[in-house]
């Protein structure tokens, strides 16, 4: 089993979807936390009458976080929970083999300029409000999109190119650019693409950044059209599986003998 380890900044359309797809496979062992409510959130409500759960923040990341294989923070608001001293653990247990997935939105890469995560994301940030929402923009695949283990959807070049002609196109967008040492998979379509799909390694360990918080339309789109969308839950199950380090995703190099 993989262990995935997801905590999200709010009950969103991407967090259900994504769970989905990582619900759909039955070789991941998902545990999410949603937040709720924040820690500024006043509530005229004795605490014990109170149904949720404070956020078990320090046992996860001083405790917990060497067991998970894949950690995911989806538009997390990390400034209103994590320590320096956290930051540095999630840092380490990339550096170690873990896998980290940085899902966007107003809160998905804000705050961490000159901390350890800014290190190791394969995404150049900036201290600049850097979300945008105004129109959707189409998305396309990359050179190294094409024949990426994340991307590579079907094994047939054509109808691998044509289904994600086929993606619908997304709003919610973090305005970021790829570092030297990133690989953009998936950016939008135009003059100035933007990266979608960024991801690149730290030490032992992967990291992909999605700088959309709308990559639920993947699914939904072709669910409205009446089409199957088996693409996205292949997409979700191959990035989760390459961030963990799945042997079968990685390159394999022939060598041919000198003589035949």
């Amino acid at each position: 089993k993989i262990r995935v380890l997801m905590i999200s900044g709010s009950p969103s359309m991407n967090y259900r979807f994504m769970r989905t797809g990582l619900k759909n496979d039955p070789s991941i062992d998902l545990l999410s936390f949603i937040i709720l409510r924040t820690p500024s959130d006043i509530l005229n409500v004795p605490l014990q009458e109170q149904s949720l759960i404070p956020f078990p923040v320090e046992t996860l990341f001083t405790k917990e976080l060497g067991n998970f294989d894949v950690l995911i923070f989806d538009n997390f608001p990390h400034q209103l929970y994590l320590k320096p001293t956290y930051l540095e653990n999630v840092r380490d247990f990339v550096n170690r083999g873990g896998g980290l997935a940085m899902i966007g939105g107003p809160n998905g890469f804000s705050g961490y300029v000159r901390t350890p995560l800014e290190e190791i994301l394969p995404v150049i940030l900036t201290q600049k409000e850097d979300y945008r929402r105004d129109r959707p923009l189409p998305v396309q695949l990359t050179a190294a999109g094409r024949n990426h283990p994340i991307t590579r959807l079907s094994s047939d070049e054509k109808e691998n190119t044509t289904l994600w002609a086929e993606m619908a196109p997304v709003d919610g967008l973090n305005l970021l650019r790829a570092k030297n040492t990133g690989s953009v998979l998936v950016e939008t379509k135009g003059p100035d693409p933007i990266p979608l799909v960024t991801v690149g390694t730290y030490g032992k360990g992967r990291v992909a950044a999605i700088s959309t918080d709308y990559c639920w339309k993947w699914y939904i789109a072709r669910v409205a059209e009446g089409k199957d969308p088996w693409a996205y839950f292949k997409l979700m199950e191959q990035l989760f599986r390459w961030l963990s380090g799945d042997p079968t995703l990685g390159p394999v190099e022939v060598v041919f003998p000198e003589r035949a």
